[in-house]
């Protein structure tokens, strides 16, 4: 147990973030497969008219900033893990965002995401 500490996560932390990453997975799939959301994708409004429509549905704010929230903390993750030396858990946190931002994908927040992991990385590179 002490090897996979070392190398990998603390397995309890790791069992937790798991069982986020399939809530907040399973959460965000159900809500833009909702009747609501479907039904405005069908319409074929183009992609400006949809998503202002989109934005305007019950509850989109909150799945968006959790969202947001869940990818920049796995973000975070990912960049701690890189810090500490523990890869492997920093390529567990690589693959849950990788899944939750194909479930998750929207062209505003991607580039977001993006900009983000930049701005980690250039970070990253100048306390070396």
């Amino acid at each position: 147990m002490n090897y996979f500490e070392n190398y990998v996560e603390n397995p309890v932390k790791l069992g937790i973030i798991f069982i986020i990453e399939i809530f907040m997975s399973w959460w965000i799939y159900a809500f833009k497969h909702s009747p609501e959301i479907i039904s405005i994708k069908q319409q074929r409004l183009g992609a400006l008219r949809e998503a202002f429509k989109i934005v305007q549905v019950d509850g989109y704010y909150f799945h968006l900033f959790l969202g947001l929230f869940w990818a920049i903390s796995l973000i975070f993750l990912i960049f701690w893990g890189i810090r500490e030396r523990k890869y492997i858990a920093s390529l567990i946190y690589i693959v849950f965002l990788i899944i939750f931002w194909g479930i998750f994908w929207d062209p505003i927040v991607t580039t977001f995401l993006t900009i983000l992991i930049a701005g980690g990385l250039i970070l990253l590179s100048m306390d070396s």
